[in-house]
């Protein structure tokens, strides 16, 4: 049994990694891509939902090559069977692992499924799980992910300028008071020598 593992956000990117790409991989749209092996160890890890804590990504093995998995031109061509795979996935959750062990006996076994052709799965929510999946394989962010990070910074920026800001009115102050009472301090000396002179005058 293999550790190779790849963990994705959702059941939706778990079949089409195993129904749909790893086809692609060995014999479909990256056959010929190098280096040639570099196809072995996707096909042979076993893809999963992350759980709740685990870091999504390839686990036990490097991504040899970064492949755009909402590829135009894979959409073009394979677009509708991708869109299929989910749709079934969504039908019969508890068929999944059967539905992955014989891909190509399901695809032609329920084509015509009316089950499967009520489910609710567009063209845009599949090219979102493929960009989606593009990150996780190049081990980047999600979009949300960079969006919440993004504003995070943003944040922390805006916290660091009031302090600093914060930090130049506390100095400002101190250099103030310095100044005033050196002036105040003035005012006595001056005060005292005019007491001074006044009593020889008494």
């Amino acid at each position: 049994m293999t550790n190779l593992r790849v963990t994705f956000r959702n059941i939706a990117q778990v079949v089409l990694y195993e129904c749909e790409f790893k086809g692609q991989f060995s014999d479909g749209n990256w056959e010929n891509a190098e280096p040639y092996d570099a196809w072995k160890q996707p096909c042979d890890a076993v893809a999963s939902v992350a759980k709740p804590g685990e870091a999504l990504g390839t686990h036990n093995f490097y991504p040899r090559i970064l492949y755009g998995f909402s590829s135009p031109n894979l959409l073009d061509c394979c677009g509708d069977r991708m869109i299929f795979w989910v749709k079934s996935a969504m039908a019969y959750p508890e068929k999944v692992q059967e539905m992955i062990a014989n891909e190509w006996t399901w695809e032609t076994d329920h084509a015509q499924d009316p089950k499967i052709a009520l489910q609710s799965y567009t063209l845009a929510q599949l090219k979102t799980d493929l960009r989606d999946m593009s990150r996780i394989w190049a081990g980047r962010p999600s979009a949300e992910e960079e969006r919440a990070q993004k504003k995070a910074e943003k944040a922390q920026r805006e916290i660091d300028d009031r302090e600093y800001k914060l930090r130049q009115i506390e100095s400002n102050r101190a250099y103030a008071r310095k100044l005033l009472t050196e002036r105040v301090a003035k005012l006595q000396e001056d005060l005292g020598k005019a007491q001074a002179e006044l009593t020889q005058y008494e």
